[in-house]
């Protein structure tokens, strides 16, 4: 799970204690070393559930733009307004695919919400629509991984970052509503050095990664 918001509060707090209070260095640095090896075993841990290429896909998947929407297909003519239906699928699929850690095809919440809405639970005309919908998100996810491919030989982008706090009315706020999934996981990827003290990360990022962070 996620530790960042944590770790980074605690170990803040921590520091800025000790600046407070300056002769009880000696005694706070052996817990404080303690405290941030504990904190990096647990990043490390997270570390290793991410998949660094689906970030990369996911940062390609923020900065494509709005392909051609083909409204005219007969398989799309139960949605209704087939204009409107799938430039909404594509704003909400867009959104959850660069939002998230995990590979594009596991994002498919746009896909059957698009159904939902327009069909209920009526059936003719279905099993065509959801193939449709299906192949439609398939070509944008190829359109993605074909971005993700060109800026491979990209040089990666070293970065500064700063960790965001809860505010004080928001202590125990949880992790992804200071940073969504995605940035969390660029984190926990990508991150070289912490200084604590200062809630600031170094970070070295593939291009793409980079782009989007500085958008």
């Amino acid at each position: 799970m996620p530790f960042w918001m944590g770790a980074a509060e605690s170990l803040f707090r921590a520091h800025r204690f000790i600046t407070r209070y300056p002769w009880l260095s000696d005694w706070a640095q052996p817990r404080l070393k303690a405290k941030i090896a504990y904190a990096e075993e647990l990043g490390a841990g997270f570390a290793a559930t991410i998949v660094p290429g689906n970030l990369v896909d996911a940062a390609a998947v923020a900065l494509l733009l709005q392909p051609e929407l083909p409204f005219d297909r007969t398989e799309f003519a139960v949605l209704g307004d087939a204009r409107r239906a799938l430039a909404t699928l594509w704003r909400r699929w867009r959104e959850e695919a660069s939002s998230r850690w995990t590979r594009l095809e596991e994002r498919t919440s746009a896909q059957y919400s698009a159904i939902h809405e327009a069909m209920g639970n009526r059936r003719k005309g279905r099993p065509e629509a959801e193939q449709a919908l299906h192949d439609l998100i398939h070509e944008w996810i190829t359109s993605a991984r074909a971005l993700s491919s060109e800026s491979a030989t990209l040089a990666d982008r070293w970065l500064i970052v700063s960790i965001p706090r809860p505010e004080n009315r928001h202590a125990r706020m949880a992790e992804v509503q200071l940073l969504p999934h995605w940035h969390l996981g660029v984190l926990a990827a990508h991150t070289v050095a912490i200084d604590w003290s200062r809630r600031i990360a170094l970070l070295k990022v593939p291009d793409l990664v980079g782009r989007v962070l500085l958008d």
